[in-house]
């Protein structure tokens, strides 16, 4: 039966040091079971679309073009990973976990993102800057939990590993507990920066670490 793993935390390129030993320990763990069939889904990261100090917001049309651009682009960075092993990433994060977990030699997928949705939360963003955050995470979320069931029914023989934005924690477990999904899930960082990261989500909202995720910079 597919089991799936939360991980949740910052996405800078030094917090991967406290999440790898995390990560290890829980595949090390599976691996003592045969369990060594791993999917991997990739949180999706830009573009930003809130405000950036010293930069303003980003027109509508360059966080289209810009998402669009991805759209392009991810077929060709999943099938760079999945067949040769290649991650395609200018994140120094997501570089330094994807070079950590082909080891493993899983399946990768990346997390589907509605553009009309993207756009319309960048709009009300720009036009109410002090909106809650969770509003990113609500809507990415609505649409994500039902990505990872399709996974899990397509893929039963494999076990499904999810590191995602602190921001994300209450939103997706919310979704998966209201569909009966279950989840064993972990945070990493120290308890400062996930505060942090919760208080920015909830408050602000409005640094450069909104869509962190970003496999395309």
């Amino acid at each position: 039966m597919v089991r799936l793993f939360l991980f949740f935390g910052p996405h800078e390129e030094e917090d991967f040091r406290d999440l790898e030993p995390i990560l290890k320990k829980k595949i090390e763990a599976l691996l003592a079971e045969n369990r060594n069939k791993f999917l991997i889904i990739q949180e999706y990261g830009g573009p930003p679309y809130t405000f950036e100090r010293g930069r303003g917001f980003p027109s509508l049309e360059d966080i289209k073009k810009a998402a669009l651009n991805d759209r392009e682009n991810i077929p060709t960075f999943i099938k760079s990973f999945n067949e040769k092993g290649i991650v395609a990433s200018g994140n120094p994060f997501v570089r330094k976990y994807l070079e950590f977990m082909k080891q493993y030699r899983p399946l990768l997928f990346v997390e589907e993102i509605d553009l009309d949705e993207l756009l319309r939360l960048a709009t009300q963003y720009q036009q109410h800057p002090d909106l809650d955050g969770s509003r990113d995470a609500e809507a990415r979320d609505k649409i994500f939990w039902k990505q990872i069931k399709d996974l899990m029914e397509m893929h039963p023989d494999r076990e499904i590993i999810v590191v995602r934005g602190s921001t994300h924690k209450n939103t997706l477990e919310k979704r998966l507990r209201e569909a009966g999904i279950e989840f064993e899930s972990e945070t990493y960082g120290t308890p400062f920066e996930t505060a942090v990261s919760e208080l920015f989500s909830k408050y602000f909202f409005s640094t450069k670490k909104t869509m962190s995720g970003n496999i395309s910079s």
